[in-house]
């Protein structure tokens, strides 16, 4: 997978009236790419999803029904964003490929507790929601009944987003 390169410098070797009309030009291009960055965006269904949440001092485990979500992968910089449908919650991670050598179409985006790892040729994903059951509830600071989960599925480019 190509991804696109920032204009690092240009060397031009014509008269000055040309040259201040390429400055001009590759200027308005530059602040354009800018503005406008490109990304890559997927539909995602999770397939299977289970983890645990705490009923009151239990915990138990717990099977969902798979999410939607939409991801969406910078072009140009090591981030992407993570939108559920129905929840409205969003998250904006950062991304890498780990083993670049062995699995080069693979990335790892986290944000905090939130790891989401998929295979950018075959969709396929897994996304781990570790942030319930150790985190202290916001509002009670008693112990948090969010789930502890892990979600497995495809993504699927989207067509017109």
């Amino acid at each position: 997978m190509m991804r696109a390169e920032p204009i690092r410098s240009l060397t031009v070797t014509t008269p000055v009236p040309v040259r201040c009309a390429v400055a001009v030009l590759l200027a308005a291009v530059v602040t354009t790419a800018t503005a406008q960055e490109q990304w890559e965006i997927y539909v995602c269904t999770e397939s299977e999803e289970a983890g645990y949440r705490l009923q009151g001092d239990t915990l138990a485990r717990n099977r969902y029904e798979g999410a939607t979500f939409t991801f969406s992968l910078s072009a140009t910089d090591p981030v992407g964003t993570l939108e559920e449908h129905g929840t409205g919650g969003m998250l904006y991670m950062d991304c890498l490929i780990p083993y670049e050598d062995k699995a080069p179409t693979t990335i790892s985006c986290t944000e905090g507790a939130h790891t989401f790892v998929m295979d950018l040729e075959s969709g396929r994903f897994a996304f781990s929601r570790l942030f319930g059951y150790v985190f202290p509830d916001p509002i009670t600071g008693g112990p948090n009944g969010d789930a502890v989960t892990v979600g497995v599925g495809l993504c699927k480019p989207s067509q017109g987003i």
